[in-house]
């Protein structure tokens, strides 16, 4: 192939090896042109594991690469002349894989809007509670009510299955989320995890669009893969989780999702037909999508419109009992000190730190005790110097400036000049400018 870099060099291997190959092209011999829904499904048909359509669009996208096949100005698939040739090669009847005894295979008529609903049951299979709190439990460290509760506010209606965790950055958010996810999932292919970015300003960014670029192409998202999994699979839950949802407006990124999990409708991707591409025009929302969104609120995010709250559970996540962190005799007791006293009369202002600082500073702290450079009280100043306060910022309010005052008297107590300088700094710019911040 490399020599020649004529792909019929692959023709024998790929005909005789690769399942599938020799029924995509006679059945476009045979019976093309053909819609790509048409041909997929024919695929399909070959291997009872292929539960959706990810393998044979993989292989029509590869036959099309090595120029076996094409897309006519109808958006039909053919065979090109190399198609033709490679046909004359099979002298024999595909075999598909023999069907299992008992399932349910579906196929691209299982989530096309104008398919029929067949008699199938599509009742949603859900873990016992109980197991779902031990799977949680064995992840992190929730409370049996906490996950009851996200458990609740998820499943008590038929469509909408949506909750938000926020609060406090660190404090377990998006572990929470994907630990239960975990717990309902059976197979990896049911948690899907996207870090939202701040550019999502329109649906393609999670479903996909219309190449602007290959008019006869469509450009899939992970999160429409997993759209189209999740129809596909209408007895199983298969969980979203949205990390940091608001660093985007969800009301723009979500817009056809959000309307959909509301009314039942359908999910419009595209208005190219009723198929373009193995892309479904119109998709039905489906009954079993959990979404979990995660957010903090700071300057760097979006609030939520009312539009999104109306339709999702919100959950917050700001008290933090460190007394229950688990992992205190893995450091000095001088720090556990520090972090308990500096939580506290930061918690009142909301500018208090959860489980990820508290890890970091003692990973921190552990790692600087090698070689002994640097003593309990100089790496202990560095380290809260470096997690803890950069996040302190705030205008002129009772709580902002009982908090810089409460950190200040701590630090001095405690021997951290260097924090205790900065904060200090802090209250200087607050008394003068009115607000303060670590940035200046």
């Amino acid at each position: 192939l490399l020599e020649t870099e004529d792909s019929s060099e692959l023709a024998d291997w790929l005909l005789t090896r690769i399942l599938g190959v020799d029924q995509a092209i006679l059945t476009l011999r045979d019976r093309g042109p053909l819609p790509t829904a048409e041909f997929l499904k024919s695929l399909q048909a070959m291997n009872p594991g292929w539960t959706t359509d990810y393998a044979p669009m993989a292989m029509m996208h590869w036959l099309r690469s090595l120029g076996v096949i094409d897309r006519t100005a109808q958006s039909t698939l053919v065979l090109t002349t190399k198609g033709r040739e490679w046909a004359e090669r099979i002298h024999w009847i595909p075999e598909a894989l023999p069907a299992k005894s008992s399932g349910t295979t579906f196929t691209m008529d299982d989530f096309l809007v104008d398919a029929q609903p067949g008699d199938t049951d599509t009742s949603i299979v859900l873990p016992a509670l109980k197991d779902i709190v031990a799977r949680v439990q064995g992840a992190g460290r929730f409370e049996t009510s906490t996950i009851a509760l996200l458990h609740a506010s998820l499943w008590s209606h038929q469509r909408r299955h949506f909750a938000i965790l926020s609060g406090l950055s660190g404090s377990g958010k998006t572990l929470l989320a994907k630990a239960y996810a975990d717990a309902l999932c059976e197979s990896e292919r049911q948690l899907l995890i996207l870090p939202v970015q701040p550019g999502w300003y329109d649906p393609g960014a999670l479903l996909g669009y219309v190449n602007p670029l290959r008019g006869d192409s469509y450009t899939w998202t992970r999160f429409l893969r997993f759209l189209i999994d999740a129809s596909q699979d209408p007895r199983r839950p298969y969980t979203a989780v949205l990390d940091e949802m608001n660093l985007s407006h969800p009301e723009q990124y979500m817009a056809p999702l959000l309307s959909a999990m509301e009314t039942g409708s359908t999910i419009p991707l595209h208005e190219e037909g009723p198929e373009f591409d193995g892309v479904p025009g119109q998709l039905r929302y489906p009954s079993n999508l959990v979404v979990i969104g995660t957010l903090n609120m700071d300057e760097t995010t979006h609030g939520l419109s009312d539009k999104v709250l109306d339709r999702a559970f919100v959950h917050e996540f700001w008290e933090v009992d460190l007394k229950t962190y688990p992992n205190w005799d893995q450091t000095d007791g001088r720090v556990r000190t520090v972090l308990e006293e500096l939580s506290l009369v930061l918690a009142p202002a909301r500018m208090h730190f959860g489980w990820r600082v508290i890890d970091d500073v003692i990973a921190f702290m552990n790692r600087s005790a090698e070689g002994e450079q640097l003593s309990i009280q100089e790496a202990l100043d560095s380290v809260v110097y470096a997690k803890i306060l950069p996040k302190l910022r705030g205008e002129s309010n009772v709580r902002f400036r009982e908090a810089l005052t409460g950190c200040q008297k701590i630090l001095r107590e405690s021997g951290l000049a260097r924090s205790q300088a900065k904060v200090e700094e802090l209250l200087r710019d607050l008394a003068g400018t009115g607000s303060a911040r670590f940035w200046r």
